[in-house]
């Protein structure tokens, strides 16, 4: 179905199944939602939602003026939305898809999830797509009761994509550190470029500034604008890893004379090899082995540290001799494209063989 809303104010609502709400103001806030939960729950599968051009604001003391969790497989799409409070969408299952595009997610006191006003999460495969938003984590109480927020969290292993984002997190009371800007969690950040800006919140009084980033993943940045918070806050923070991109994509094709579905399984005279395509710029490819479960498929980005692993050629095939009793040894591959001349590093996907002898 697809819905028409006149301009003017109306109570919160529950989405359940497949829907198009378009509000039919001639400005975004004509239409002004009190909050909406989407009870998509596992037994929906393949729905697709779309909201556009309206406000959505949380009701009286809610902190969430969007809310969802243990979504179903399906795809949901916010367009020239404005939220005024936090926003919190959970995939419960794999394979989920979330698009935002001209959207504002903005917090006051308090108004979030989980540490972010905007905090979103979906394990491997799910994506997100976030174009042209803005996200601003809420402030922390001037007397130091409440913290700040994050503008945007990322969890559960989901990847995205981020264009033209303006991301800030919220800033500290008194003796308080500002928020991150982006804090992921456990995700991958594929691309944060197209002229993105992110920045930390500004420290309280006798406080820190936060980090532009706050991150236990690998994030890969093209063109966007990384600061930490005032006064000095950090461009980026965690025991994850921050990496300019050279925008090239290096294209790893693994060739195995059997069809791939997850690891693949390779026995002794089976023929293998990788053809690794950079696009005429430096390139490896690292190998890593390693005792335990692969990742399932489809593997996300992984950056293997050269200085585990072993450096092989951007070209090789072999046929796989007998391991002596080795058996279910994973081989993770990583294919990698160098920028010598900005120091720049960017990998694609890796692949994974399980070595039987």
């Amino acid at each position: 179905d697809r819905i028409l809303i006149q301009p003017g104010s109306y109570p919160a609502f529950s989405i359940t199944k497949s829907v198009t709400i378009l509000g039919l103001g001639t400005t975004v806030d004509a239409v002004v939602v009190g909050g909406i939960h989407l009870g998509l729950g596992l037994t929906n599968q393949h729905y697709r939602v779309a909201v556009s051009r309206l406000r959505i604001e949380p009701g009286a003391h809610a902190p969430l003026a969007v809310s969802g969790q243990e979504l179903g497989v399906g795809q949901i799409e916010f367009e020239s939305v404005e939220i005024a409070g936090g926003f919190r969408l959970l995939a419960g299952e794999a394979g989920f898809v979330l698009s935002l595009a001209n959207c504002s997610i903005a917090g006051a006191v308090g108004q979030g999830f989980d540490g972010a006003t905007c905090a979103i999460a979906a394990p491997a495969p799910s994506t997100f797509a976030l174009t042209r938003c803005r996200f601003e984590g809420a402030p922390g109480d001037f007397f130091a009761a409440q913290p700040p927020l994050a503008g945007l969290l990322l969890d559960r292993g989901v990847t995205v994509q981020i264009a033209q984002c303006e991301i800030r997190g919220g800033d500290g009371g008194i003796a308080q550190a500002g928020a991150a800007g982006l804090w992921v969690r456990n995700a991958q950040v594929r691309s944060l470029g197209s002229a993105s800006n992110v920045r930390g919140g500004d420290g309280g009084p006798g406080a820190s500034g936060g980090p532009g980033v706050r991150t236990t993943s690998t994030v890969f940045y093209g063109n966007a604008t990384i600061a930490g918070g005032l006064p000095n806050g950090p461009i980026a923070a965690g025991s994850g890893t921050v990496l300019p991109s050279t925008g090239i994509d290096p294209e790893l094709e693994v060739l195995v004379h059997q069809v791939p579905t997850g690891p693949v399984v390779v026995n002794p005279g089976t023929q293998f090899g990788w053809q690794l395509d950079a696009h005429g710029a430096p390139a490896l490819v690292v190998l890593s082995m390693t005792i335990g479960d692969p990742q399932p498929a489809p593997f996300e980005r992984l950056l293997i540290d050269p200085a585990t692993g072993t450096l092989a050629g951007t070209t090789f095939q072999m046929t796989l001799p007998a391991f002596g009793g080795f058996v279910g040894l994973p081989l993770f591959g990583q294919g990698v494209s160098i920028d010598p001349a900005h120091n720049a590093v960017l990998a694609t996907a890796p692949f994974a063989l399980r070595l039987d002898g």
